[in-house]
């Protein structure tokens, strides 16, 4: 079984070093599903290719942001995050009740 090596950076600044430091070797996802697909080849065979190495972003661009007045969403921000956040409904309800 080929295995590979998996980064989880927290931040861009993180995901952007981590991807300098492995070099040609590295792969990048924003999403669960492509570590899915990767390791469908283990147990059903004809999945994607395995990479060398995997930076899995998605730690890095979801989530909400709040900073003073501004609300930042990761490209990987869920409904439900939306929906839930109650700092968010302070300032924002009505995106808060249409997600």
């Amino acid at each position: 079984m080929k295995s590979f090596d998996l980064y989880e950076p927290s931040t861009i600044p993180e995901a952007i070093g981590s991807a300098h430091k492995i070099g040609n070797k590295a792969s990048a996802c924003g999403c669960r599903d492509l570590v899915a697909g990767v390791m469908k080849d283990w147990v059903q065979g004809e999945g994607m290719p395995l990479p060398d190495a995997l930076v899995d972003l998605s730690r890095s661009i979801e989530g909400i942001k709040v900073r003073d007045k501004e609300r930042r969403f990761g490209a990987m921000t869920t409904l439900s995050e939306i929906v839930e956040s109650k700092e968010l409904d302070k300032g924002f309800p009505l995106l808060t009740r249409a997600a």
